[in-house]
């Protein structure tokens, strides 16, 4: 039988997982968002463009501290790596169909379609990650 503290320690020890995970999801976001908008604001590139470009440089960053710090694998970090891009592609995706329908097809700002974006990628990242990647 769990005691008190034991699912005390478990329910802290879940929520300390989930934060580091948005705490790196958090960075990698910030550096898609000030990436992709930058791109885009000094007309660089289109958004659906400047989505992809910045998705990639945060790609590694969401990498590394999923691996370092979120999930503390223990597989390879070349394994990990290249299950971490299926995933990530598959957040490509997810992430560009929202741009898409959010700005082009909706019309509204790519900033609010961005938000939409990570929390759809945000929630299939983690749960593919947890699950299959780390």
């Amino acid at each position: 039988m769990l005691t008190f503290q034991a699912i005390k320690s478990q329910i802290e020890a879940k929520l300390l997982h989930l934060l580091t995970f948005g705490g790196v999801g958090l960075v990698a976001g910030l550096v898609h968002a000030i990436i992709g908008i930058a791109l885009v604001r000094i007309q660089i590139l289109e958004p659906f463009f400047a989505n992809i470009f910045a998705f990639s440089v945060a790609f590694w960053v969401s990498c590394f501290g999923h691996y370092r710090f979120t999930f503390k694998s223990n597989n390879s970090q070349k394994t990990a790596s290249v299950r971490f891009f299926m995933t990530a592609m598959l957040g490509l995706l997810l992430s560009q169909a929202s741009v898409y329908v959010f700005v082009y097809l909706i019309g509204i700002s790519y900033e609010l379609s961005l938000v939409i974006a990570f929390i759809l990628v945000s929630i299939n990242t983690y749960l593919i990650s947890k699950y299959w990647v780390f």
